[in-house]
């Protein structure tokens, strides 16, 4: 059966280095590590945070939380929290640029071993072994430590957690965890271009969260998340015809692209409120410059 990993003979892990691998593999203490990951494989209800509960269970669990912390705040003062806001930010930063790093370095292996239709398509439903499945893992695994996001912020009632904000969180886990218990074409393009973006957000999160910072490119987050949302979309669009018409077979089920394509759109219209909303109002309340020499009203 065909995986990640590819054939027998193509090039694993231990021929054909990855980014991390050359520095690693010098210490026998990750060697366990290594040849965990080059041997990885979802298997649902078996993988850590694999099962129903996690995946479908937890996010309600999130909201529970969540609106306790909210009502138990309600009539108390904020906890100082800046230095462990900007620590955790900082975490999901560092890790954000592993995620892309370690993805990509296995999609351009998986590339140089089948070529470009078998890693956007894997036909025949293939399972995805290896290093590509360890960081997809990750990715989903990582969308619970985001949930403290939302706890942080209702402890220290920084800003008001809006219907965008918890949406995001609570569906997302759900989302990616349908991406891996489906093993998923396209999977690591969603990962690509999240991260990527999650690199200036979660940096831009730190810094303003720690030292009050400010960056001049903020208002361009929503417009790259936009972008995003409109570039995952579009990556799928085609497989409907190859699925629908041809019957190509490409790794999904029917269930799972309908529920991707709901989330990315109902993503698009939430985020471009948003940026309207914040944007549009800030510059219709900046006064005008006032002209050299005027008077000044008394």
């Amino acid at each position: 059966m065909s995986n990640w990993d590819g054939p027998e003979t193509a090039p694993t892990l231990n021929t054909l280095p990855g980014v991390f691998q050359p520095f690693f593999s010098q210490f026998p203490v990750f060697h366990p590590l290594i040849d965990y990951i080059n041997n990885f494989q979802w298997e649902t209800g078996v993988t850590p945070f694999s099962s129903y509960f996690w995946g479908w269970g937890f996010p309600f669990v999130y909201l529970t939380i969540l609106f306790t912390i909210k009502k138990f705040m309600e009539n108390r003062k904020p906890m100082e929290l800046k230095g462990i806001i900007g620590l955790h930010n900082a975490v999901l930063m560092v890790l954000s640029i592993f995620m892309f790093v370690g993805t990509i370095n296995a999609v351009i292996r998986r590339y140089l071993e089948v070529g470009l239709y078998d890693i956007f398509c894997m036909p025949n439903h293939h399972h995805i072994k290896g290093d590509g499945a360890f960081w997809e893992w990750v990715f989903y695994v990582s969308k619970f430590y985001e949930l403290l996001d939302s706890v942080l912020l209702a402890l220290g009632k920084k800003r008001n957690l809006n219907f965008l904000h918890v949406y995001h969180h609570f569906i997302v886990v759900p989302l990616f965890w349908s991406y891996n218990t489906t093993y998923s074409f396209g999977h690591w393009m969603l990962i690509l271009t999240n991260t990527w973006v999650h690199i200036f957000m979660y940096y831009y999160f730190a810094v303003s969260s720690a030292f009050g910072w400010s960056v001049w490119w903020k208002k361009y987050i929503t417009i790259m998340q936009l972008v995003q949302f409109f570039f995952d979309l579009s990556l799928t669009w085609p497989l409907y015809p190859m699925e629908y018409i041809y019957g190509t077979g490409c790794s999904t089920e029917l269930w799972t692209l309908h529920f991707g394509q709901f989330i990315g759109f109902t993503f698009v219209i939430l985020f471009y409120r948003l940026y309207k909303e914040t944007y549009n109002t800030r510059a219709s309340t900046t006064p005008p410059p006032r002209k050299a020499g005027a008077k000044k009203e008394q």
